[in-house]
């Protein structure tokens, strides 16, 4: 049984199955002893949360505030032609390899190039193969969709598809810098809401899920996540989100969604993943369709999303949300690196194409990363050539091609 297919906002009756759902939920697991030492990733879900919905989605407006300070809309811009080679990283898993694989970036011909404004300072890629930065333009070519910063009210889902410590210390702390000594998270709701169930503390995503994986195999913590995703944010929380005059919703998700097309991964096929450069930072893919329904479920409740790529793999910034704290930060050091979080941007726009009409027009913007670079000052050209890179990812694949032109293109943030 996948996340969310017992939602009462999934509409399509034949995506849903009756099954031993709640049982196995109900508390946190027992006879580990069946799951210990296994690769093979389970399928297990539900809904119904002690964890308290009111609470969650209220503690989650304080961390509303880079959205609605930091982000910087922007549309459609482009920077001038090049080419750009990119090799594709492995990402062992406990079973086999997730490869992040990536076809040659071409910037420069398009159909729809003489629909581009170009903007002044365009030049070729630099010695890096990496792209120089931004060089202006603005898209005339696709349905614009109205912004009214002043009106749109929003709140950020924190703690669903990418896991921050901070949010599961059950009120140790209540900061989002934790001391490198420090590892806040006491708790993984629902399979183990409280310290005693779970045993140890964790740091960061994949902190938590490399000590899952030694406490009780790898098929129990998949399970784990999937029941996680299934229910720590409800149905009844996203009507009372709405009920509160809240039109617009930030749902960050993990890298480890789009090591590979979402669309590859089925129910029940969810595995383990190796971070590239930490070996004891693991994270929990997630089944394709479990992820169109997350997206399905906000618009059934009236609700306008805005997607937020948080993390990468090796980390992207100092900062417990980086899944690789206290470890520190890799990606913008390493080119390999850089070049596999520009595959999984392309992942990541490649599984909105292929939503449903519906739910790609509930899908208000995109934020291909979160804060990257943050606390990293002496990497900044890195940083500032890497967003040049993604942002023209974006524009080949939802404006230059992908979506009709009737069709209106995601506000892309960067913050």
């Amino acid at each position: 049984m996948g996340a969310n297919e017992r939602s009462k906002l999934i509409l399509d009756p034949h995506t849903r199955e009756n099954s031993r759902w709640k049982s196995r939920l109900s508390a946190p697991m027992k006879d580990r002893d069946v799951y210990a030492a296994r690769t093979q990733a389970g399928a297990g879900h539900g809904r119904g949360s002690w964890w308290s919905g009111t609470h969650r989605w209220a503690s989650a407006c304080a961390c509303a505030a880079p959205f609605a300070l930091c982000a910087l809309l922007i549309l459609g811009h482009v920077y001038g032609g090049h080419v750009m080679r990119q090799s594709g990283v492995d990402l062992a898993t406990t079973t086999a390899t997730a490869t992040v694989g990536v076809d040659e970036v071409r910037a420069a011909s398009s159909g729809r190039w003489s629909t581009w404004t170009r903007g002044r300072g365009a030049s070729e890629a630099n010695d890096s193969g990496e792209s120089p930065a931004y060089a202006g333009g603005e898209s005339t070519s696709h349905a614009v969709t109205a912004f009214d910063a002043g009106r749109t009210t929003g709140v950020a889902l924190h703690g669903w598809l990418n896991l921050e410590e901070w949010f599961f210390s059950q009120g140790a702390s209540h900061a989002v810098a934790a001391d490198e000594r420090e590892a806040n998270g006491v708790c993984f709701p629902p399979m183990y809401p409280d310290a005693h169930a779970l045993g140890f503390s964790w740091a960061s995503e994949g902190d938590l899920v490399n000590k899952l994986v030694k406490a009780v195999g790898a098929k129990a913590t998949v399970h784990s996540f999937n029941a996680h995703r299934a229910q720590y944010v409800t149905d009844e929380d996203l009507l009372e989100i709405a009920s509160k005059g809240i039109e617009l919703v930030r749902l960050p998700v993990s890298w480890s969604l789009f090591a590979r097309d979402p669309a590859s991964v089925p129910r029940g096929g969810e595995r383990i993943l190796v971070d590239p450069v930490y070996p004891d930072r693991l994270f929990v893919n997630m089944a394709g369709a479990d992820l169109d329904a997350v997206v399905e479920r906000i618009r059934n409740a009236g609700l306008k999303v805005l997607i937020d790529l948080h993390s990468m793999p090796g980390g992207a910034a100092k900062g417990t949300f980086n899944g690789v704290f206290p470890h520190p930060p890799m990606m913008f050091a390493r080119k390999e690196l850089r070049s596999t979080g520009l595959a999984i941007v392309r992942n990541f726009l490649g599984w909105f194409k292929n939503l449903p009409a519906e739910s790609r027009a509930a899908v208000h913007g995109l934020q291909l990363l979160n804060e990257p670079g943050h606390m990293l000052p002496e990497q900044r050209t890195q940083v500032l050539d890497w967003l040049a890179n993604a942002v023209d990812i974006y524009r080949q694949e939802l404006v230059n091609e992908g979506l009709s032109a009737s069709e209106s293109v995601p506000f892309l943030y960067i913050n």
